[in-house]
């Protein structure tokens, strides 16, 4: 897919996560619908926290099923067409994407804060002399 997200699709995909999604997993603390998978799957924040989630994992997760001879109890195929996967991942990335900015905010405040911190020392230092040539 790897087509750009944006906010409405965002939303939509909330929209749609809370019906599909919803009954098992944890979308946010005032989703509209009660979980009843017990115990419950995973919130949608402990997936998209995992460092290599992005854009294409995203996809990938949507469009595979979790349960195997080995994981008998594990999430079925949703089988979601590709604008509701698209919908879905706009919802699941745009956190993380809030995240990412604010890491590079405050980032950015922590280097400004520490220029400043070297402007001011500077101004209080006696001016250096060089040697004579």
């Amino acid at each position: 897919m790897g087509s750009a997200l944006n906010s409405e699709d965002g939303q939509k995909g909330y929209n749609l996560a809370v019906r599909v999604c919803g009954v098992c997993h944890l979308l946010a603390p005032d989703q509209p619908t009660q979980r009843l998978l017990a115990p419950p799957a995973p919130a949608f924040a402990s997936i998209v926290r995992q460092r290599t989630f992005d854009e294409d994992p995203a996809e990938h997760f949507l469009t595979t099923t979790h349960r195997g001879l080995d994981n008998p109890k594990g999430m079925p195929n949703p089988e979601l067409v590709d604008y509701q996967i698209k919908e879905i991942v706009a919802y699941f990335l745009e956190p993380l994407q809030i995240k990412r900015v604010r890491a590079w905010l405050s980032w950015l405040g922590s280097v400004r804060l520490a220029l400043n911190v070297i402007v001011k020392r500077r101004n209080f230092l006696p001016a250096t002399r060089l040697p004579p040539q």
